[in-house]
């Protein structure tokens, strides 16, 4: 699966090293009213302390957080109305 859909499919998208060793991210996007993406939320931090499973506790925050802030702004996530 390319990286692309990966993201699509999960509303989110990770890196765990691959750019600083030692250092895992996420990024989510937001939406405008279009339905396009306008912006993007990311938190990181060291892997030690930072997990990289897609269902870790700061996974489900930032996807959360990206659907709030899209809420807020009167933007519409993708595939909803």
């Amino acid at each position: 699966m390319g990286q692309v859909t990966e993201v699509r499919r999960r509303g989110i998208a990770r890196s765990l090293g691959e750019r600083d060793p030692g250092l895992n991210s996420f990024s989510a996007p937001t939406f405008g009213a279009d339905g396009g993406v306008n912006l993007a939320v990311t938190a990181f931090g060291l892997a030690v302390n930072f997990p990289g499973a897609w269902d870790s506790g700061a996974a489900k925050a930032l996807r959360d957080c990206a659907a709030e802030l899209t809420r807020r702004i009167g933007g519409r996530l993708r595939g909803r109305a």
